[in-house]
Order: C-alpha cells, then sequence, then structure tokens
C-alpha cells in the first residue's frame, strides 16, 4: 500500500514556516468617481468648485452647496483573494474587447461575482462621499467652508441623499455597464498588498502571473484563472533559476545543526510554493523501525531549486522528520494544531532520521526567524 502523501504546502509550512501571522497576497482594484460641477449657485454654467446639488446643515441653511471633495472625485478601493481577482480582470478584459459580448461570453457565475464587486466599489464611493460631508457622521461642530460664518456640514440624512443622487447612482450606472458604452468605467488595478491572518487555510493559492491585459472570458488560451500563466522555462516568479533568491545570503548556519533564515526567504517560499510540485518534491507519511513514524522527503534532484534550499536548511534527500518542537508527526491529525502554532513560534526544532546503511540515526535542525 502507498504511503498518504502530504500536501506541499505542509512542506513549506514544516520547513519554511510563514511569518508572524501568515501573509496572504491580495490584489487590490479601486475606482474614482468624480462629482459633477457644472454651474455655480447661481445658475450661470460657470464651475465653482461646488456641488451642483444642495443638502441641508444643521446650521439653518435649508440649501447649502458643499464643496466638492480635495482632488473632485471619491476614492473607493477593495483587495481580493486570487480567485476573485482573476474573474474580475478577465471579465474587464472581455468588456473592454470590442469583438465579444461580455453579457454572453462571460460565465452567469463570474458575472455576477463582477456585478458584486463593482457595487461594493459604488457603495465605498458614496460612503467616502457621506463621511465628507458630514466629517465622519459627526456634523455638530464640523466646518466645510471655513470662508462662511458659522460651522457648516451636511445632516446625515440630507448628506445620505446627496451623495446616493450624485455619487452612488452614476457609479453603478458606469461599473456595471458590460457595453462599455460612453461613461461606462472598469476598476483600476492597483497592485497588492499583504494582508495577515492566523490560519493559513484562509490564504488563496497565489497567482504566479499577472498581467494588466489578461485573456477573456471566451479566450481559450487563457489559463484557469483567466490571467496569463506563463512564466517562462523554470515555472517560477523568482529570477531565472533562483525563484527562492540567493539562498547563500538568505540562510546562515552558524552551526551544522542551527540555521537562521531572513524574512525574505519566508516571502520568496510563499510566492513560489509551486516550484516543490514542480519538481517533484514530496512528503510521505511512513513507518521506521520500531514504532516510530514520520514524514518522509522525497524527490530532491541536485541542481534543482528545492535541493539547494533544504540542502542549505540541513536536510537530506530521504530525511524522515518525526518531530517538531518534540511532538511527534505519528499521524495526519496531529500534523493540523502543530501547523497553527508554527506561525506564532520564532524558532522550532525538527528531529531527523536519516539512513546510515542499515541503520536510522537521529539529528537535530533547527531553524529560527532571523530579525
Amino acid at each position: 500500500m502507498r504511503p498518504p502523501r502530504m500536501p506541499i504546502l505542509l512542506l513549506a509550512l514544516c520547513l519554511m514556516a510563514c511569518s508572524d501571522p501568515f501573509p496572504c497576497t491580495r490584489y487590490c482594484w479601486s475606482h474614482q468617481q468624480d462629482v459633477p460641477d457644472v454651474t455655480d449657485v447661481a445658475m450661470t454654467g460657470v464651475p465653482d468648485g461646488r456641488f451642483d446639488d444642495h443638502c441641508t446643515t444643521s446650521s439653518g441653511i435649508n440649501e447649502w452647496h458643499p464643496p466638492l471633495p480635495a482632488f473632485g472625485f471619491y476614492a473607493a478601493e477593495q483587495c481580493v483573494p486570487a480567485n476573485v481577482h482573476s474573474i474580475i480582470a478577465r471579465t474587464i478584459a472581455t468588456i473592454q474587447d470590442p469583438t465579444l459580448d461580455a453579457s454572453q461570453a462571460c460565465d452567469v457565475t463570474d458575472l455576477q461575482i463582477y456585478a458584486d464587486f463593482v457595487t461594493a466599489l459604488a457603495h465605498q464611493a458614496r460612503d467616502a462621499c457621506v463621511d465628507h460631508l458630514t466629517c465622519k457622521r459627526t456634523p455638530a461642530g464640523c466646518d466645510l467652508d471655513p470662508g462662511t460664518m458659522g460651522n457648516q456640514a451636511c445632516t446625515i440624512s440630507s448628506a445620505e441623499f446627496l451623495c446616493d443622487q450624485v455619487v452612488l447612482a452614476p457609479a453603478l450606472a458606469a461599473l456595471t455597464d458590460l457595453t462599455n458604452a460612453p461613461g461606462a468605467a472598469q476598476p483600476q488595478r492597483d497592485g497588492t498588498i499583504t494582508q495577515y491572518v492566523q490560519d493559513p487555510a484562509e490564504c488563496e493559492p497565489l497567482l504566479q502571473a499577472d498581467t494588466d491585459d489578461p485573456p477573456a472570458c471566451d479566450d481559450p488560451a487563457g489559463g484557469a484563472d483567466g490571467l496569463d500563466d506563463s512564466t517562462g522555462d523554470t515555472g517560477t516568479t523568482g529570477e531565472g533559476a533562483a525563484p527562492f533568491g540567493d539562498i547563500d545570503t538568505l540562510v546562515t548556519c552558524p552551526t551544522t545543526t542551527r540555521c537562521l533564515v531572513e524574512p525574505a526567504l519566508f516571502a520568496n517560499v510563499q510566492h513560489n510554493l509551486h516550484v516543490f510540485h514542480d519538481e517533484g518534491v514530496e512528503l510521505a507519511l511512513i513507518d521506521l523501525s520500531g514504532s516510530s513514524r514520520g514524514l518522509q522527503l522525497s524527490g530532491l534532484e541536485r541542481g534543482e531549486a528545492s535541493e539547494q534550499l533544504l540542502t542549505a536548511l540541513g536536510f537530506a534527500d530521504g530525511d524522515v522528520v518525526t518531530h517538531v518542537d518534540g511532538t511527534s508527526l505519528a499521524s495526519t491529525e496531529a500534523i493540523e494544531p502543530l501547523l497553527l502554532a508554527l506561525p506564532t513560534t520564532p524558532s522550532w526544532t525538527l528531529t531527523v532520521q536519516r539512513r546510515n546503511g542499515s541503520r536510522w540515526a537521529p539529528l537535530s535542525r533547527t531553524i529560527t526567524r532571523a530579525p
């Protein structure tokens, strides 16, 4: 019977536990909703830097035209996991392709996810408008117009009504327009951020490549995630044959049993977990002599990136990890709570059994996060 194989993520967590807590990449999109300034209060057709529509103030001015936001627009931004990001990206690509009808080319589920996302952006821009006109919903004592006598700010209810008309309605109309007609808008890419969570399971798989012009919904050349998955011959996002960076500078071993790992290496491993799978690295739960069990490391080939990394940390092909910080890895059930505790541990010690002729010899490996 073939021994059970452990997910390659387990390998990364056991040997290269994540930062404290676990770093997840989020892909950010934004929208800027302009506020129209067509005329002045006297309706002469000259823009005056104020809302064309009015709100009510708590100071008694019933028709007050508040000043525009500093840059003339209200901004909204949301950062999403990779699976949602890919849906947004390919839907936008389809909307922007004049040869395609997004309402027909895109999956109905994808369209709903996109609609929910842009609706949330529109409401976020509207909320930013309300916060501005009411000083974060505390209009008492707030003065948005120092040039006018008395404190001037919109009441919350009148600000909500004004922002619904001037920001929310046009934002929804523009962002949900799948025909890309004049006046339509799509969210803009803002890059990525790192979000930290306690449970690694909360992280979506990372996209290994990303472009601002991904394949459209019906483009068969696109990957399953709707983005460009091409990463060169190495299949990594690292530089050439070094997806994990310069191991010699990122791993320092003062002794044969203790190694310091730089923070950059954690990020490099996270972004290139697929390298272990691509290079055939595996962990299998096996029985050793007696009643001992552990996870056996296999698939390391000389010269490959995974072999260089694990060798630098003191591991070899065929090694069996039996304990982490004294906790036995005798069963998969024992491993899960151990993994959940690893992200908050600054240093951890692995007990390893290595074949020496016909016998297993015990070794100890301690990995410590460098400051």
